[in-house]
C-alpha cells in the first residue's frame, strides 16, 4: 500500500498544500464569494492529495533509494521556488513569472540573485524549507516503525478504503481540472476561470501546467493581432484642421457609477465633476456600460477597434493606438497598474500585449516605467517626462478605486472627508466595519475626482478633450451583503453596480472655441447608449483621424450612430437583463 509504506511523502505533499489550501479559507472568510465555494475547496484538496499519492506510488513500486531523493528533490525546490518569492516579491509561479525569466538575462539574473539571495526575505524562505527538511527526517526515521505498528487487518482496511476514496476523489479533481482549464481556448477565458469562474488549484505542478498553457495561448493571440496589424494597410491621416491637439484617454478603476454624485449619489464625492458640469465643461454619459466586470477582458476589447455585438474577436481588429500612432499623433501611455499583481492572470492577459516589445514600438512614443502608491504621482510623473509633439494622445491607466480601497488614497487632509458615520446604508447585514469600508471606497472615489482635477488642470490652458470611464463597476454592500465583484447570476442589481461606468467627456475653452460643431454634438449624445467595446470610433472623430477603422455608425457623437447589441459577459444582453 504506498499510502502506508510512503506516508511521509504523503503528508510532505499535503503539508505544503495544506498551507496554501488555509491561505485560500483565510481570503474567503474576509471576502466571501459565492463562487469561491467549498466545492473549490475540495476540489483543490483532492487533486492535492492524488499528487501526493502518485509520489507515493512511484516510490512504493520502483523502490530505489535514488527515486526517493528525486521526489523530495522535487518536492523541496518547488516548495523553496514558491516560499522565495511569495516572501521576496509576494509572488507564486505564474505565466508573468515564467515570461520575465524568458527575457532576463543571464547577466540580470546573476545581478538579481546576488542582491537577493541572503535578504531577509529570502532567509525566511530558507528556514522554512529547512523546518521542512526537519520534519521529514523525522517522518523518515519513524516509518518502519508505524508501517510494522499497523500491519494488521483492522487497521489495514480502513487505510484501503481511504486510500481508494483518495485516488477515486483525485481523478475526478484532476479530469474537472484538465476540462476546465484546457477547455479555455483564450488568455480571456483563462483569466475568467482563474479569477473565480471555476475552481483553480493553487499547488506548484498546476500552477506551472496552467502558466504554459496560458502563455501558449497568449503568444498565439499576440501573434494574430500583430498580424492584423502588419497586414492592414491603412494609411490613417490627421485631416486639416486640426492642430496642437491633446486628446487624452482616462481609464479608471472599479468606479461604481452610483457612488457619484456626478450620477446622483447622495454624498459629495466628485466635487469637482460636478462643478465642471455645471459650468459646461463637462458632459457626463449616463447610459454606458463595460462588456465585462473583469479588467482584462474590459480593457483588450476597449483598446481594439472590434464590436462584441457584432460578434468581433479583439486580436481580429487594429490596436487603436497604433492607429493614432501611424496618423502622426505621439501616444503616451503611463499605467499606474503596471506592477500591480503582476503573477495574477488578469496582469498576464493585459500586460502581455499593452507592453509586448513590437506592440510598443508601433504603438507607443513614449511609456511610464514604473508605478506609483497613489493615482496623483502618476500624473506629476507624466508631466516630468513627456515630450509633447503637435498633436498627442494620451492614456492615463490609474488605480483609482481597486481594492483594497482605503490603499487609494492618502491618509491625511483633505481626503479622510467620510467615516462609517457618514454612510447611510441602514441594511441589517451593516456592520461598522462595513460602514467603514463603505467610507474608505467613497473616500477613494473622492481622491479619484482630485487626480481627475489634475489632469484637467494640466490641460485646461491647451487645445485638449479628455474622455472618462471605468474598466467596469464593483459593489460596496449596496443592495445586499458583498464587496468586490462577484462572477455569478447577472442580477439586475448584479449588472446596474458591476456594469454601469460613469462616463464622460471634458471640453477645453479652446477645443469649443476651435470645434463648436462638436461639441454640440457631444451635448445631444449624453443619454444614447453605449458599450465601451466601440470607445475607438468616438476618439478617432474627437481626434480628427481619417481612417479605415472608423465605423460612424458605432461613433456615439455620429448622426449615423446605431447602438449594436450590448453584451456582457459574452452571451447576455443588457438591455434585456435590465428589462426584467
Amino acid at each position: 500500500m504506498p499510502l502506508v509504506t510512503e506516508l511521509p511523502i504523503f503528508l510532505t505533499c499535503m503539508a505544503i498544500y495544506g498551507f496554501k489550501t488555509m491561505r485560500s479559507i483565510r481570503a474567503m472568510m474576509i471576502n466571501p464569494d459565492p463562487t469561491l465555494s467549498m466545492e473549490r475547496l475540495w476540489e483543490s484538496l483532492a487533486l492535492y492529495g492524488l499528487i501526493g499519492y502518485v509520489f507515493s506510488a512511484i516510490n512504493h513500486f520502483g523502490a530505489k533509494r535514488w527515486i526517493k531523493y528525486l521526489t523530495y528533490a522535487i518536492i523541496l525546490v518547488l516548495f523553496l521556488v514558491e516560499e522565495f518569492l511569495g516572501h521576496n516579491f509576494e509572488l507564486h509561479i505564474s505565466p508573468g513569472v515564467f515570461m520575465l525569466m524568458g527575457e532576463t538575462t543571464s547577466r540580470e539574473a546573476s545581478e538579481f540573485l546576488v542582491s537577493t539571495w541572503l535578504s531577509p526575505a529570502s532567509v525566511m524562505a530558507y528556514a522554512h524549507v529547512v523546518i521542512l527538511i526537519i520534519a521529514i527526517l523525522f517522518m523518515e526515521h519513524f516509518r518502519a516503525r508505524f508501517s510494522k505498528a499497523i500491519d494488521t487487518m483492522w487497521i489495514k482496511a480502513p487505510i484501503m478504503a481511504l486510500t481508494f476514496v483518495i485516488i477515486c476523489a483525485g481523478l475526478w479533481s484532476f479530469q474537472l481540472f484538465n476540462k476546465k482549464l484546457f477547455g479555455c481556448g483564450t488568455t480571456d477565458q483563462v483569466s475568467r476561470y482563474v479569477s473565480g469562474f471555476g475552481s483553480f488549484p493553487t499547488d506548484p505542478y498546476t500552477e506551472i501546467v496552467y502558466s504554459l498553457y496560458d502563455l501558449h495561448l497568449a503568444s498565439g493571440e499576440i501573434q494574430l493581432a500583430l498580424n492584423t496589424a502588419l497586414k492592414n494597410n491603412d494609411s490613417s491621416t490627421i485631416l486639416p484642421g486640426v492642430d496642437s491637439l491633446n486628446v487624452v484617454l482616462v481609464i479608471g478603476e472599479s468606479f461604481i457609477k452610483h457612488h457619484a454624485s456626478l450620477y446622483g449619489y447622495e454624498l459629495k464625492t466628485t466635487p469637482f465633476l460636478d462643478r465642471m458640469q455645471n459650468d459646461g465643461q463637462l458632459y457626463a454619459f449616463d447610459n454606458v456600460v463595460s462588456p465585462y466586470n473583469l479588467t482584462s477582458l474590459a480593457l483588450r476589447n476597449m483598446l481594439f477597434c472590434n464590436s462584441l455585438g457584432d460578434n468581433e474577436s479583439w486580436h481580429e481588429t487594429l490596436f487603436f493606438p497604433m492607429v493614432f500612432k501611424r496618423a502622426g499623433y505621439n501616444v503616451m501611455l503611463w499605467d499606474n497598474q503596471l506592477e500591480m499583481n503582476k503573477d495574477a492572470a488578469f496582469s498576464f492577459a493585459l500586460n502581455s500585449f499593452l507592453y509586448n516589445k513590437e506592440i510598443c514600438r508601433l504603438s507607443y512614443t513614449q511609456t511610464n516605467d514604473k508605478s506609483f502608491e497613489y493615482d496623483a504621482e502618476i500624473i506629476l510623473d507624466y508631466a516630468r517626462k513627456t515630450r509633447s509633439g503637435n498633436c498627442n494622445f494620451i492614456i492615463f491607466h490609474l488605480m483609482g478605486q481597486h481594492v483594497a480601497y482605503e490603499e487609494r488614497y492618502p491618509h491625511q487632509q483633505p481626503f479622510e472627508y467620510f467615516t462609517a458615520d457618514s454612510i447611510r446604508n441602514s441594511a441589517s447585514y451593516m456592520t461598522s466595519e462595513k460602514l467603514q469600508c463603505v467610507a474608505e471606497y467613497d473616500n477613494a472615489t473622492r481622491y479619484n475626482d482630485y487626480v481627475i482635477k489634475l489632469i484637467v488642470d494640466r490641460f485646461a490652458n491647451q487645445n485638449a478633450v479628455i474622455v472618462y470611464l471605468s474598466d467596469h463597476g464593483e459593489e460596496v454592500y449596496d443592495f445586499r451583503d458583498s464587496c468586490g465583484r462577484q462572477h455569478g447570476a447577472l442580477t439586475k442589481n448584479l449588472v446596474r453596480y458591476q456594469f454601469e461606468i460613469p462616463f464622460m467627456i471634458w471640453c477645453s475653452d479652446r477645443f469649443r472655441e476651435n470645434y463648436p460643431e462638436l461639441c454640440s454634438l457631444i451635448a445631444s449624445s449624453v443619454h444614447r447608449p453605449l458599450m465601451t467595446d466601440n470607445l475607438c470610433h468616438l476618439l478617432f472623430h474627437l481626434a480628427g483621424i481619417e481612417t479605415q477603422a472608423y465605423i460612424s455608425s458605432r461613433d456615439v457623437i455620429s448622426p449615423d450612430y446605431k447602438c449594436p447589441k450590448r453584451l456582457i459577459n459574452d452571451k447576455v444582453e443588457y438591455d434585456e437583463v435590465m428589462r426584467r
